[in-house]
């Protein structure tokens, strides 16, 4: 039986419906005439997914749902809707401030620790695709650890981040650390590939967002950071994001997404695609210097399966700036930065023993998830090398 999802609450991610924008689930790709049948105007055809981003004009709305639930072609309808990050306003800096040195986040997680233990600081061969707002790739603490990525915004090669969220994203996973005084990641030898579907004016879509899933898939990535998500009181309106997930953990992709900033329960609200929870799925929360929950974080004793320091976290910025950001955006490619960097010195590890380990080897932290703590990048990485 076709699925017609249209109701959306407000809840975590800032986020609303295009007004006649709709995605399709369909058994295949339908003839070009068969949704001019239904005054419905095929915008594009995403085949990984089997879905269509469609067109149908207000005052047909009704009728043209209507009219689809009789066809056993379709599967479901959900709006294609309007992802809206939240905006970028922690404090600036540039490379005169000495608290470019205040990492705090680093030696809480025993990450120096973790990179003496493992003898390297990662290994270009495991890429992360961070999908978000593109990548500064000429800032110099990322450049070298940059690979060619995909704008879906612009449908070309050029990433340029001119909102700084995904620039940000990319530094707490992969900052090198050459730059005097500018910052280290979690990982500084990897490679960051930058997938934009989110604008300049932190803007993006469903049907880009998953658009961009697929492409990491498609890349053969190994690891997926994501912070960014849909929180909805009607499970469906997730369905497709969930479908995504699953195909990544198909191909053996590390899914990292953040769990959303509304200090909501992720148990009770759904957020997508954290939610799908599938074995190779993290989804993160977030935690302060005193490893307790930061109130912004959402939390869930069942959705939620780690966290990782996510308060004033100084990372890189564009045009070779820095800035302060707090939230589970980027405790999420902390995490990411992490997996990764376990996949460097264990290639075979799939993403549902990664996910235990880190549970395993957690520090108790004042939060509710899955193992009630945040990562410790020294003892998953003794663990995976003893």
């Amino acid at each position: 039986m076709i699925r017609v999802f249209l109701f959306i609450g407000l809840l975590g991610f800032c986020f609303h419906t295009y007004a006649d924008e709709y995605i399709l689930k369909t058994k295949g790709e339908m003839k070009s005439d068969f949704f001019k049948d239904y005054g419905i105007t095929a915008l594009d055809y995403h085949s990984a997914g089997q879905i269509y981003k469609v067109e149908i004009p207000n005052s047909k709305i009704l009728s043209g749902l209507q009219n689809l639930k009789s066809n056993d072609q379709i599967e479901y309808v959900i709006p294609n809707v309007k992802i809206q990050i939240e905006p970028m306003i922690g404090e600036e800096m540039d490379l005169k401030s000495v608290q470019l040195l205040d990492q705090w986040s680093l030696p809480k997680i025993r990450m120096q620790e973790a990179w003496q233990k493992a003898g390297n600081l990662g290994s270009r061969k495991i890429v992360v695709a961070v999908i978000d707002t593109g990548v500064d790739v000429k800032h110099p603490a990322l450049a070298p650890n940059i690979v060619p990525g995909f704008s879906f915004t612009k449908n070309n090669s050029d990433v340029t981040d001119k909102n700084g969220h995904g620039t940000h994203c990319a530094g707490v996973i992969g900052a090198t650390g050459l730059v005097v005084k500018g910052v280290v990641g979690v990982m500084p030898v990897v490679s960051i590939m930058p997938l934009q579907f989110i604008d300049a004016n932190g803007l993006g879509n469903l049907y880009t967002g998953i658009k961009a899933i697929d492409y990491a898939i498609e890349k053969k990535v190994d690891v997926i950071s994501a912070s960014w998500g849909v929180q909805v009181s009607e499970p469906g309106i997730g369905i497709a994001l969930k479908e995504a997930a699953e195909r990544a953990d198909r191909a053996g992709v590390i899914f990292v997404n953040s769990t959303g900033n509304a200090n909501r329960d992720n148990d009770v609200v759904a957020a997508y695609p954290a939610n799908a929870n599938t074995p190779s799925m993290l989804a993160v929360a977030a935690t302060g210097l005193d490893d307790v929950k930061i109130p912004m974080s959402n939390y869930g004793l069942k959705n939620v399966h780690i966290a990782a320091p996510g308060f004033e976290i100084i990372s890189t910025f564009p045009k070779g700036k820095y800035k302060k950001e707090s939230g589970t955006s980027m405790a999420t490619p902390m995490v990411a930065g992490l997996v990764a960097f376990m996949k460097a010195q264990r290639p075979e590890l799939t993403g549902a023993e990664i996910r235990k380990i880190l549970q395993d080897t957690g520090a108790r932290a004042d939060i509710q998830n899955a193992c009630r703590c945040r990562i410790d990048a020294a003892a998953a990485i003794s663990a995976i090398l003893n």
